[in-house]
């Protein structure tokens, strides 16, 4: 899946990850709207498709930043488990519902759900 990053000040960068989470870039545009445009087209949508408001922004934001919050995930499951045993049930259940739900955010990025 194409996606685009902020590669630098005024500077967005299409291209895609690989399985081993190298950066292969495809071509850079001087506007976050261009970019989206290009990502949308190399996905599989219509090469004169129009943005569709904020939200096909968003979308686009949040699809560039998914392997920092990949990464986050990972480090927050970490931090969570290697926590002291909370002392109360009710925390014990906190901690458990945070580790679930982290660990299914993670296998459901990495395709293991």
């Amino acid at each position: 899946m194409y996606v685009y990053i902020r590669s630098e000040p005024g500077l967005w960068t299409v291209g895609f990850y690989s399985p081993d989470g190298k950066w292969n870039p495809e071509s850079d545009f001087n506007s976050m709207r261009e970019a989206a445009r290009r990502v949308s087209y190399l996905n599989g949508g219509s090469p004169l498709a129009e943005t569709r408001g904020e939200n096909f922004l968003a979308n686009g934001r949040l699809i560039a930043s998914a392997p920092d919050l990949l990464e986050a995930c990972k480090k927050a499951f970490d931090n969570i488990a290697n926590m002291d045993a909370p002392q109360s049930l009710q925390d014990k259940g906190r901690k458990l519902a945070a580790l679930s739900a982290l660990g299914m955010a993670i296998a459901r990025a990495e395709g293991k759900e």
